[in-house]
């Protein structure tokens, strides 16, 4: 008896992790693959941004550098790739504003960072 307790709980396990396996396979690893290609992106657009800054490429070609570069690493330019450059382009944007915002902050009070002499 005790010996058929034991064979069924090791049937239950393998088919929770079976179950679990199949569950990673179908929504965990397409995620993963997402936030990778999102993060690839948000570094190339960051990067278009510098060399655009420094002259290297025109603003207008910036979009195109990107591009270019994620199809060089083999991936397929679609309405969601362009959504997540556009994407990454809005935040950049949005940090770039509120790094402006906390200098702008810093200007208001110029003293109070530095410590007083006692």
């Amino acid at each position: 008896m005790t010996e058929q307790i034991h064979e069924i709980i090791t049937l239950a396990i393998r088919l929770v992790a079976m179950c679990l396996t199949l569950l990673a396979t179908r929504y965990a690893i397409p995620w993963l693959k997402e936030q990778a290609t999102y993060a690839t992106v948000k570094k190339l657009v960051q990067a278009a941004e510098k060399l655009a800054c420094a002259g290297t490429i025109t603003k207008d070609t910036k979009k195109q550098y990107v591009i270019t570069l994620l199809q060089r690493r083999g991936i397929k330019i679609d309405e969601q790739i362009n959504a997540l450059i556009e994407s990454a382009v809005e935040e950049l944007d949005w940090m770039s504003g509120e790094i402006y915002k906390e200098f702008e902050k810093d200007d208001d009070d110029p003293g109070k960072d530095v410590p007083e002499d006692g």
